[in-house]
């Protein structure tokens, strides 16, 4: 969250600087001007190209995971991960067709972090 933030700082001061209405002046001057100061290559700057390089953002919100690129060992648990998620979604689709009904609708692929994968037959009614 800090990272969102962080990165939307450019457009507030934009915004803060762009107001022209009542008290224009002060506001730049306590926060556009302060929020500039905090978001240089030496503050937040420094700790969003450290996020930029070491997590996967492609991967959030989902996950947050170191990016695999940044370690080869990092990179082949990825490589592993990546089969068993594809045997996980073949075993989904396999399970659909043998109970006759639809993925995603009626079957759906769940996780927890105590259970693991396991699939929930879902009543008709129930909305996706």
């Amino acid at each position: 969250r800090l990272y969102q933030a962080s990165a939307l700082l450019p457009h507030i001061v934009s915004t803060l600087r762009a107001h022209q209405g009542p008290h224009a002046q002060l506001l730049q001057e306590l926060f556009a001007t302060t929020l500039e100061g905090a978001h240089d290559s030496d503050h937040l700057g420094k700790f969003e190209a450290l996020l930029e390089n070491a997590v996967d953002l492609d991967r959030i919100p989902d996950e947050y995971v170191i990016c695999a690129t940044y370690d080869a060992e990092l990179g082949e648990i990825q490589s592993e991960k990546d089969e068993v998620d594809a045997e996980i979604e073949t075993c989904w689709a396999s399970a659909a067709k043998d109970l006759g009904v639809t993925k995603e609708k009626q079957l759906k692929l769940e996780k927890q972090p105590h259970l693991g994968h396991f699939f929930r037959l879902s009543k008709k009614e129930e909305n996706s």
